[in-house]
């Protein structure tokens, strides 16, 4: 609905904290103190939270974003969406506005102009917390690297797509700060898996004038590898990450971590990803570091050519992760005569 400039105007007025999904990032500027994303402040300000104000989302985090269930929702919803099918679908809303979310909140601004009372500041509040989520983030090092390489050399409007891949969740659960509207692209809830390489190729024409990066795991990336045709052949000057592991790796890891080191359709026999590039005109790298990766990834955006870097990873089950699963009870073993 472009109604990023009301949605930040109206934070100012309130000094509320924006929470922004994974579609929605970028709306507030995530360098300040007020616009944030994540699991970590979602699960600290929604409970806390006197009244929400719920626009153009689903709100599905009352029904399942929360560490093991939903977040607990104590205070009034007032939802505002364009489908009246989406209000009170997730949780009862109090009170429901059925209209576009620029229209509404540029309304809310008007009248809050003349009836808003001065609060007192929550930067330094919500400055806090920043740094709680960064610190509460900070044992995944080797996710935290790659995030940041990445970050330190994209154009303030450059673009990000990200995959279901273990880089990607860490730039989608806020630990890659999201600067500007519509320069961050997930899957959304859905998860999908596959679908980010493609995605970017549109995105990067769409946008042919931003540096577009695309975030991939090895077993995503292998699902459209062929449009490494279309994008040799149309001279697309999207730059995609691979990282490569050699498997499904979350699914491995569920897989080794809950149900007793058993495994299975998990290992992938990758090719030379890099070479493979090469191979339809694009051209390939292969990194081993953050450092590798940010020297490497400021030289393919200088360049502005179709690029493919492939960054080994170690294996999903050994990197840290900020949700340790419980193992199941071992299967009997039965015996069959």
């Amino acid at each position: 609905a472009e109604a990023w400039e009301e949605v930040n105007e109206l934070s100012e007025i309130l000094g509320a904290p924006v929470l922004m999904t994974s579609n929605g990032r970028g709306i507030v500027d995530e360098r300040t103190p007020r616009g944030l994303s994540g699991r970590f402040p979602t699960n600290e300000l929604v409970p806390n939270a006197d009244a929400i104000f719920a626009v153009g989302t689903r709100f599905s985090m009352a029904s399942n974003m929360g560490l093991g269930g939903g977040v607990t929702v104590t205070g009034k919803l007032i939802q505002c969406d364009v489908d009246r099918y989406e209000i009170g679908r997730n949780y009862p809303a109090e009170i429901a506005l059925q209209s576009d979310a620029k229209l509404t909140t540029a309304a809310l601004c008007e009248a809050l102009r003349a009836h808003n009372k001065k609060r007192v500041s929550r930067d330094a509040e919500l400055s806090d917390l920043k740094d709680r989520q960064t610190a509460g983030m900070a044992g995944m090092t080797w996710q935290a690297g790659m995030s940041s390489a990445i970050r330190e050399v994209l154009p303030e409007d450059g673009i990000v797509v990200s995959e279901s891949t273990q880089v990607g969740y860490f730039i989608q659960g806020g630990g890659f700060p999201v600067y500007k509207p519509r320069s961050f692209f997930t899957s959304g809830y859905q998860g999908t898996l596959g679908y980010g390489y493609p995605t970017a190729l549109g995105v990067q024409i769409g946008n042919p004038d931003k540096v577009v990066v695309s975030v991939n795991g090895d077993g995503g990336f292998m699902y459209n590898v062929q449009e490494l045709s279309t994008q040799a052949q149309y001279d697309i000057p999207l730059i995609t990450l691979v990282f490569n592991d050699g498997l499904f790796g979350n699914v491995r890891r569920i897989q080794e971590q809950k149900y007793n080191g058993h495994s299975m359709s998990t290992d992938l026999n990758n090719p030379d990803f890099a070479a493979l590039a090469e191979l339809f005109g694009v051209t390939g790298y292969q990194v081993q570091s953050a450092e590798e990766l940010k020297m490497t990834l400021s030289r393919a955006i200088a360049d502005r050519k179709p690029a493919l870097i492939e960054v080994q990873q170690p294996r999903t089950p050994d990197l840290a992760s900020p949700f340790p699963m419980q193992q199941e009870p071992p299967r009997p073993v039965v015996e069959l005569i």
